[in-house]
């Protein structure tokens, strides 16, 4: 046995059976050691900046830190677990990996009060069936993504959540992957995309009390995409000073809001919401099922091109308890094109370039609305709305 892992083994053995295992990385005993040699379900109350790269495989352990220590890939994945492990992370910063922290294999991962920054990949990978809580994380500066997920992984945001400045996008959740919002504040800002929802993929918010802010991203806010879903149970949308649109939803994508939901989208570059290639939003709240009192709502102010657009065979549907109120967008307050269509009940939709705009096939179905101006040509069939096409 070497003169580390015996210094290692020593300082395991002689920690209290039931209580966290101090562990000083300034002292020159290897992290990675004392893990080797520790028992399972064994915390570590780490202290100094540790030497990554860290990796676990078929363990349950606990690292805690309340001295803010540091875990330091030193340009290789900082912290890596593989296989049925369970990894709880509490008050630490991992930086400078290649990755920060990577789950794979079925792996299961909590971080809480923890700073995963300056990696230079992703903050947090998870890969085939892993899963993550998150509470009190930030995932900030990596080169990649704050958070990505892939291959039927799940991700739970519990708590204040932030993901800034990353490459990439703050939060990418992939491949079948899901993504839950429980009483959850989410910031995803400054990113070049902030959170993607892709390729079969699910997003869920689970309560009225979750707030997600997708602010002044270089592109999009919130991307729904590629056959992927997301569905609101109450709870606030905002997406707000983006490059490119507030919220889109592409490629047989789709956004339900319910329960009193709110998606409030103002000042982004292009569209508030941009919906295309036959996706679809639908607003609705049913108090008998949902028990929220409100209403399920969308406000669309002060874009640079469109409240909303509805393109290439995609429908937006607002029914029973639900309205969307747009005003002030440079373009169209709802532009409705190519086949797309549009169903809308006690909304309010003026104060636009051109209010509602439909063309080239779209339907409109508008009732107990105030529109204050609305324009169509000889292919759109209109119902429920005192003027006929064309307009």
């Amino acid at each position: 046995m070497t003169m580390k892992a015996t210094l290692a083994h020593l300082l395991i053995a002689s920690a209290p059976v039931f209580g966290a295992i101090p562990f000083n990385c300034n002292r020159g005993v290897s992290l990675q050691i004392a893990i080797d040699h520790s028992l399972p379900g064994e915390t570590f109350e780490l202290s100094g900046t540790c030497s990554g790269p860290v990796v676990i495989t078929a363990k349950n352990l606990a690292l805690v830190s309340h001295s803010g220590a540091v875990i330091d890939g030193g340009g290789k994945d900082a912290i890596t677990i593989n296989g049925p492990a369970r990894l709880q992370l509490n008050g630490i910063t991992i930086q400078h990996g290649s990755n920060g922290v990577t789950a794979s294999a079925g792996a299961q991962l909590t971080i809480t009060n923890g700073t995963i920054e300056n990696n230079s990949l992703n903050g947090i990978f998870l890969a085939g069936g892993s899963s993550a809580t998150l509470s009190g994380t930030k995932t900030n500066e990596n080169g990649n993504n704050g958070l990505d997920a892939e291959a039927s992984s799940s991700v739970i945001l519990a708590g204040p959540y932030q993901s800034k400045g990353n490459g990439v996008f703050g939060i990418n959740i992939n491949a079948s992957s899901s993504l839950t919002f429980t009483q959850a504040q989410v910031v995803v800002s400054g990113n070049t995309l902030g959170i993607q929802i892709g390729t079969s993929a699910s997003a869920f918010i689970s309560d009225p009390n979750t707030t997600i802010s997708v602010n002044d991203n270089a592109t999009t806010g919130l991307t729904i995409v590629s056959g992927s879903h997301m569905v609101a149970f109450g709870g606030t949308i905002q997406a707000t000073g983006n490059g490119f649109h507030g919220v889109s939803v592409d490629s047989k994508g789709g956004l339900d809001l319910d329960a009193a939901a709110v998606l409030t989208a103002s000042g982004n570059k292009q569209d508030g919401i941009h919906l295309e290639e036959t996706s679809v939003l639908t607003l609705f709240n049913t108090t008998a099922f949902s028990g929220a009192p409100g209403v399920t709502t969308i406000n669309v102010q002060n874009n640079g091109i469109n409240g909303i657009s509805i393109l290439t065979g995609s429908n937006l549907t607002v029914i029973h308890q639900a309205a969307v109120n747009s005003t002030g967008n440079t373009a169209d307050g709802i532009e409705v094109d190519n086949g797309s269509s549009l169903t809308l009940v006690q909304s309010s939709i003026t104060s636009n370039g051109k209010d509602i705009a439909l063309s080239f096939g779209s339907r409109g179905d508008i009732t107990s609305s105030t529109v204050g101006t609305l324009t169509c040509d000889a292919s759109v069939i209109l119902r429920n709305y005192s003027a006929k096409c064309p307009l």
